[in-house]
This record gives C-alpha cells, structure tokens and sequence, in this order.
C-alpha cells in the first residue's frame, strides 16, 4: 500500500501501560469486511500487546464533539479489551488511529467523497489506521420536538464507524443498557488485519421508539441514550407522521363552521372534501411551518381513530379494502395531495409527512399519484402485537408493501408488529419469522426510513431491542445467527434453554393470533389465560435451568432482570387467582414483599391482572296494585321502592369504585322492563349533554352518558346497546349497529348534584313475551362521566363497554 506523504514528519512517542487482567479472547468477526494487503510480509499490525502500546489516538482541535466522543469510546474500548490507556493527541504522531476528515487522512489517500449521510471507511496504511465518515459541524445538531430515541438528525459517520470498529475487530458489543449489558473480551494481545472498510446504513431513518421509560418513571435514560448511540441509531432524515389535524384549524373557526365538521364522524374530524376545510388546513400548516422554519417536514396525518366524515362526497370516495371492509385511503391521500399542493406552492422543500394507517392503511383501487412533497409512512394496525402473523395478513405483506412504495418516493414503516401492552409482566418474545420478514422487505421496496416500536421492558425485551437496532443498520443480516450470538453473549451457558424459552411463547403467541378473530395488542385476561397460565410451570422451569447454569455475575445479572419480570407476573396471577398453591413457588412474594424492583428491567407502566367477574341481580316482579313509574325522571314514585339495585360501578379494567357513585334500579312487569338511574356529580354544572337527534353518533363525543347492554338470548353475538344523555338524547343499535332499532322511551331530570334517568323497554319490541320466572339475561350498565373521563360499569369489564363476553347476569323473579 501507499505510504503516508507525511510520514516522514511523523513522530514515534512509546508508552507503558499496565498489563490488563483476563482471559484472552480473538474476535469472532476478524476478519469482516478486510482487505488483506498482498505486498505486506506481515497481513496485520499490533495496536497493543502485554498491556503496551506505541499508538495514539488522533484528531483535529476544531474536530466536532461527535469525534470527540469518538475518541473517547476508542480509548476507553481498547483500555477494557487490551489493558493499555491510549493517549489522545491533537497533532499525527506515527503509529496511530486518526480519526475523522483530517489533513493526514487525505495525504494517506482516504476519500469520503459521495458518502451518504452517517457513512464511514475504515482504512489501514502501513501501520496506521484511519476512521473517517460523513460528520456534522456542532451548529447543525437539531432534534425533532418529542423525538423517539435515537432521533439524532446529524450525521456522525466517523463516531459510527468507531462503534463498527470496536465491534468488528474488539469483538465489543453492547448487549441492552448499563454496567451488565456490556461485553467486552479481554486480551494480552490485539492486533488488527490491514483494512479497507466501506458502509453506510440501510436507511437513513432508524428510530427505536417506546425504549426509555422506565419502571421508576423515568424517561430519557442516560444508560438507554447511550446505547442507542452505540448501536448506530438516529440518523439524518427529519420526518414523523404523527397525528395532527387538531394542530391547524383553531376550535374558534370550528364553532363559526360547524358545517366544517365531519358528517357522522368523530368530533376531532373534518369534511375533508370541502374546498373551505383545505385551504382553512393548509394556511394552519403554513403558519406552522413559518412559527418552526428549522423543521423540514410538517405533519398532516389525521388525529387518532377512524370516524371519517359520511356526507355523500366523501363517502363517493370510500373503497373496499382486499378484506371487504370499507376503506379511506383513497379520501386521505386525496386529501393529503389537495394540502400539498397549496403548501408547496410557497413552501416547496418542507415534505407533508402523512400516516396511511387505520382504516386507510391499504393502498387504494383507484389510480392516485402523490405530489412529490408528500411522505407516507405505513402504520399497518392490523399487524400490531402479532397481528402480522394471521394467514391473511402474512400472505399479503409484500404486495401491501410494494403497492405502497411506489405511490411515493418518500416512504417508510412504522412498525408495532412486535410490540404488546404487557403491563402484568408477562414476557413477550421476539418473533424471528417476523423479523426475517418485516425489515427486509420494506428495505427491497425502498423505503427510506424504520420507526420500529421496542419494549421497554428490557429484562425481556432486550432480543427484540437489539436486533433491531441491528436491522435498522442493516436490513439484511442474518437474523438467526444475530440472534444466537446475542443469547450466547447474553445468558451463557443457558442460551440454549433461554431459546427454547423464547420459542415457546413465541410458539403460542403465533396460535393465539391465528385464532383470534379481532384486532388485539394488548396482553389481555384472555391472552394471559392461553398463552401464559398454562405454559408458567414451564416458563420457571426453562429460566430456573438457565440460571442454574450462569457462569459469571454479569450473566447471572441478565437472567435475574428476566426472572424479575416472573415474579411480577406470578404476582399478578396470584392476585387474580389464577394460580394453585402460589406460596410454594420460587416466584412468590407475599403482599409488600417485592423490594426494590429493577427500574430497567421490568415495563414502565405496571398493571394488575384484570380477571372477569359475572355479578348476579335478581329481578322482582312490579308488586299487584303498584302502578307502574312515570317516566318523568322523577324517582320517587311507589314502583321504584322494592327493586334489584345495582351499584358499586367499577372502573374499566379494574376493581376500583368509580368516584362518581352511579345507582340503578330494575323492575318489570307483563309488559316492560324498567330502568332507573341516579348518576352522581360533584357539581351540578359539571352536567354535560346535547339535543342530538335520535341515534346521532355525536352523543358519544363530549356528553355525560348512561349505557344499558343485554341480551335476551344465549347467543353471545346478539345484544343490544341503548345509550342516554342528560338532555334525553337517545342512541341504539344491535351489536352497536345503528340500523336496528326498538321501540323504548326514556325521561331525565336534573336532581341537585346529580341527573337521573328513567328507561322504559317493551318486551314486545324485542318480538318476545314477557320473561317467565327464572329466565336470565346477560346484561351490563355502564356511565361515562365528564369532564373526568370517568367510565364504569356495573359488571366489570376489561378494557370497554362493549365486551359481551363480559356481561353480568339478570334473573327475572317473582
């Protein structure tokens, strides 16, 4: 190879250091990436040997801080793996590793020219090496207001290629965050092959997102950031597309153009197709860019759900999605190209960042090309928590994919298919058959960037975290070999128990979603009951195996912040009752037994086990010559003095009382049932309610409500859903479809601190004779309280009103 220019004015400087203490280890990856140089006798040099070293660590004064820190991570590996503390110096010195677009670097003949953003070489002349990338001046760093982690938007190519050189020839790596997550081989000798080492990333976007809030509450980790940091994450492409029609339309011109308004639709949505509404939008984004003119991209994506507005033009615009189920796509992106024309006539440069996600996350029938200022990113909810491994979903993913691709040139994913709600502490796995297919497809399709949703329960979530990280980098690694080596590294001896530990939930995760019949990502009672509880012996005795067979205090330290998330959820089990004899498993703590938890190991946002109740009410018959109530809403008629009474309203999800106490009273006689309620305020002004017309889904936006559910069938798919608000408002449907209707009738009155609603159901609307003695129903009550937000039912449910599966029991008596 080619000297140095300048090596003749190169100074050799020799150092002494103390010989660093271990087992001497050489690097599994070498040999990656080297060119070895045929015109040397010798295809390598020594950086370090019997803790000595005559090398530096070089570069420029007016080097950014990226370089810096650079130099710093190369001193402080290379002092752990060989013993020997490198000097940094700020002038070449000759042998040396010089790092960065230097004077030397250039007179060795390294060129950085046409490096993409965050790219780097690796190069060996004679007996020096050079780390060089793509690398931001200090004045340019800029960071997206609520970033994910890692949305660092400057390129640090020569701090990313010292990370690549520690990893590829110290054979480093940084398994999850803090003190037990590292792994660097110690050695008495470390010498490196001559070099010659291109890359740059799979996409210039690489976002790990949901990773640093912790089990204390805490966000923004230092230990997280800085593993984030090492594992080359961030990038330089400023795009998000998150949800923000509410950023651009003030609520003052929405209350002087109601007509603004989506028909039929959720409060927070517009009538998309009328000219008033896109220019009203597009001057907001306008402004919002002038208010933020160093941010590249503005969002335009539709604030959250799927209520889009029904009036005749809109809906000409609905399609059918490839499962039959009406589809916006064609609505939105209509939308999203009438905005960016307007804003790119005087903005041209600012991308208009859109979600394709929801009920428009299919790309539409009809042909539609986007302007060149539009970005989509892909947020397929169907596939969230697993949900990618339905056959449906599995066999169209590539074609959704491509089809996505080429409507734009700026395309990306956003990735929920692995995550899951798990708030009990029940472990979620890695999918490798995910992972070997998600990534790299939308990596072959050419999409620029990857938001990839982690889990911040690292002492399970740590697998998935990594790879990745390592995917985001490069999309095409062998993810299986990835995986082994990070167990082997990780667990030790045990790495094999903990693959089969792993497999076995990842096994039963991919049954339970090819049987369930609706969209789910949350560790529910009901995945709890199929995945978890009948495979727990065999979880403890997988981690019980590993963890006998830990060799050192750092694998040991790894299995333990697994283990950790066992107890969590043997105690959640425990408390929901679902185990037998729980004190005598290794897991068991008694109430106020845990101790201190490990912030990093265990989910940031912690949840009991909600488990299903079926409470009972028995029904009496009106009294002979008791008239029946009046529907006046006045409650102290005769008729309401010996009723079934259900109170104690429960909050959704768990078992607390709801802190605005609702009553209801039920009787019935040959013809009708009856229902009262008092509903209970802290104010009287705090009474929220709407004249809407009867079955307007607006009800449901901002008003106080009461809701009866019940079924006088066995058929857990036939119900009804009868809704009032204080003003007498009424909403019904079966099976919450609007089109069928009964024939009931209601009164309200407001009472002090309080409302109270009267309901009056004819058996003979329903096409039935009155019940028979002993006949039972399954039926819940239910009130959604504002300005609090508060939702409670009678009969627990999980996670909202409508859960059949959920309903209590109604006995008609004597």
């Amino acid at each position: 190879m080619d000297a140095m220019r300048t090596s003749d004015q190169l100074s050799v400087i020799s150092e002494q250091s103390s010989v660093g203490k271990g087992r001497c280890l050489l690097p599994l990856a070498l040999l990656v990436g080297a060119v070895l140089c045929a015109s040397c006798g010798d295809p390598s040099f020594r950086i370090a040997q019997n803790g000595q070293s005559q090398y530096r660590i070089y570069f420029e004064t007016n080097a950014p801080s990226s370089i810096k820190l650079a130099a710093q991570e190369l001193q402080r590996g290379i002092e752990i793996a060989a013993g020997v503390k490198l000097p940094i110096v700020h002038g070449p010195a000759r042998p040396m590793i010089a790092l960065g677009d230097t004077a030397a670097s250039r007179a060795a003949g390294i060129s950085l020219k046409g490096l993409p953003d965050d790219a780097f070489v690796i190069q060996s002349r004679e007996q020096n090496l050079f780390i060089a990338g793509k690398d931001d001046p200090d004045a340019k760093i800029t960071s997206q207001p609520g970033g994910a982690a890692g949305d660092i938007r400057v390129s640090h190519g020569t701090l990313i290629g010292t990370y690549a050189f520690l990893e590829k020839f110290l054979d480093v790596r940084w398994l999850l965050p803090g003190e037990w997550g590292e792994d660097i081989p110690k050695r008495a000798k470390l010498r490196i092959p001559r070099i010659n080492l291109t890359e740059s990333p799979a996409f210039p976007k690489r976002i790990l997102a949901y990773v640093q809030e912790s089990a204390g509450g805490r966000k923004g980790r230092p230990e997280v950031n800085e593993w984030i940091r090492r594992q080359k994450l961030g990038g330089t492409l400023l795009t998000s597309a998150g949800h923000a029609w509410d950023e651009y339309i003030s609520k003052e011109t929405l209350k002087k153009h109601p007509e603004y308004l989506a028909v039929d639709g959720d409060k927070d949505k517009y009538c998309t197709s009328k000219e008033a509404v896109v220019r009203e939008f597009a001057q907001g984004v306008i402004h919002w860019i002038e208010k933020h003119p160093e941010m590249p991209f503005a969002c335009i994506s539709p604030t959250d759900g799927g209520g889009f507005c029904k009036c005749p033009t809109c809906l000409s615009f609905v399609e059918k999605n490839p499962h039959g189920d009406p589809s916006y796509s064609y609505l939105i992106l209509k939308f999203y190209n009438d905005i960016a024309k307007i804003v790119g006539a005087k903005y041209p440069d600012k991308l208009l960042c859109g979600l394709v996600y929801y009920n428009y996350m299919y790309p539409p029938q009809r042909a539609i090309s986007m302007e060149p200022n539009v970005a989509l990113e892909w947020a397929a909810l169907e596939y969230y928590g697993f949900g990618l491994y339905k056959p449906k979903h599995l066999a169209e993913f590539k074609d959704v994919a491509r089809a996505w691709s080429v409507l734009t040139k700026h395309f990306s994913l956003t990735s929920y298919t692995m995550w899951m709600r798990s708030q009990s502490g029940a472990p979620i796995p890695p999918s490798i058959e995910l992972l070997k297919l998600e990534i790299p497809t939308i990596k072959s399709v050419g999409a620029k960037g990857v938001y990839l949703v982690g889990l911040n329960a690292w002492g399970y979530g740590a697998p998935l975290n990594y790879l990745f990280a390592r995917q985001a980098w490069d999309a095409n690694i062998d993810v299986e070999k990835t995986y082994r080596e990070w167990l082997e590294r990780a667990y030790g001896p045990g790495w094999r128990t903990m693959q089969e530990l792993f497999a076995l939930l990842d096994s039963a995760l991919k049954e339970h979603k090819r049987k369930e019949t609706k969209r789910n990502y949350d560790v529910t009672y009901d995945v709890i009951v199929d995945v978890y509880l009948p495979r727990f012996e065999q979880i403890k005795r997988l981690y019980g195996e590993a963890l006998r067979q830990a060799q050192t205090e750092p694998q040991r330290r790894r299995l333990q912040m697994f283990g950790d998330n066992l107890v969590q959820l043997h105690d959640n089990l425990r408390r929901a009752g679902l185990l037998k004899n729980p004190a005598q498993s290794v897991f068991h703590c008694s109430d106020g037994e845990r101790g201190q938890e490990l912030a990093l190991a265990l989910t940031a946002d912690p949840k009991a086990i909600w488990a299903p109740e079926q409470r009972k009410l028995v029904i009496p018959r009106l009294p002979a010559g008791t008239a029946a109530p009046i529907l006046d809403g006045d409650l102290s008629d005769a008729a309401w003095a010996k009723v079934a009474v259900a109170d104690e309203f429960r909050l959704a999800g768990m078992r607390v009382s709801a802190s605005r106490v609702t009553t209801a009273r039920l009787i019935y006689d040959d013809a009708n049932l009856y229902i009262a309620f008092r509903c209970a305020e802290l104010k009287s002004d705090e009474i929220k309610a709407n004249r809407w017309p009867r079955d307007d889904g607006k009800i449901y936006h901002d008003d106080d409500l009461i809701e009866v559910f019940f079924s006088e069938t066995n058929d857990p798919s036939h119900w009804w859903h009868l809704t009032v608000n204080p003003a007498g408002a009424q909403w019904d449907g079966l099976n919450d479809k609007v089109a069928y209707n009964l024939d009931w009738s209601c009164a309200t009155k407001a009472d002090g601190n309080a409302w109270t609603v009267e309901i009056q159901i004819p058996f003979a609307s329903l096409g039935a004779p009155a019940p028979s003695v002993s006949t039972v129903w399954r039926a819940n009550l239910a009130r959604e309280e504002q300005p609090s937000k508060e939702n409670s039912t009678w009969n627990g449910v999980e996670e909202r009103f409508a859960e059949p599966n959920h309903f209590g029991e109604w006995k008609f008596g004597k």
